[in-house]
């Protein structure tokens, strides 16, 4: 009898537990992260009835087709940003979107006896999903000697939206240009939420007298 007592107990006990879980996670959903959802979706120019559907597709623990790597490797090169073509984005068959961007803060150029120096201050910008980050560098643009050079990278962000990340990266992977080989530089980071894990990356490159980004996937 005090068997079955304590299992009733038990049972019971562990219904209260998880019911209240659940009930936790719901209302982080409904409450707490529904307007940051909104939010990113809204940044990325996407309508408030695509919106829903998104959101719908989340709630019921579904991958948004911008975090499919197959579907995002078929229009990688679509995705890439760079000096001529500073802006990127691509709409997925649900209607989640990548979107990517390099936006000059300013240029300078400095005259020296051998050539032209150009100097810039960029960032650069990417939002997948309900996921993305960005960062600022300073560097030098270098045709003559091949020598285009990241000076510096700084004011890195990332962004989770009803998760978390963790082992972020911030760094110049190559300061300088070696030959056809350009000097890069690196954000990193892992993200973790309900609906879809992965890790992701935002690098810079430059050489010559072209700087760009390219989808990693």
């Amino acid at each position: 009898m005090k068997r079955v007592f304590r299992a009733v107990v038990l049972c019971l006990a562990m219904m209260f537990m998880f019911g209240s879980v659940a009930f936790a996670n719901t209302s982080e959903m409904d409450d707490a992260k529904l307007k940051q959802y909104k939010e990113a979706f809204t940044k990325q120019g996407i309508s408030d009835d695509v919106q829903g559907k998104l959101i719908e597709k989340i709630k019921k623990g579904e991958q948004l087709d911008c975090y499919n790597k197959e579907k995002v490797k078929a229009v990688k090169d679509k995705l890439r940003v760079s000096k001529d073509k500073p802006k990127a984005e691509y709409t997925f068959e649900d209607g989640s979107k990548i979107v990517r961007e390099l936006t000059i803060t300013s240029v300078e150029p400095i005259v020296t006896p051998m050539s032209v120096i150009y100097k810039y201050n960029v960032k650069i910008e990417e939002a997948v999903g309900y996921t993305g980050g960005y960062f600022y560098a300073d560097f030098t643009l270098d045709d003559a000697y091949h020598q285009s050079t990241i000076n510096s990278i700084y004011n890195s962000h990332v962004n989770v939206v009803g998760g978390t990340y963790s082992n972020k990266q911030f760094y110049i992977a190559r300061k300088t240009q070696i030959n056809s080989t350009p000097a890069q530089a690196n954000l990193e980071w892992v993200y973790n939420t309900p609906v879809y894990s992965g890790d992701a990356t935002i690098s810079l490159f430059v050489a010559d007298l072209n700087y760009w980004s390219d989808m990693w996937v």
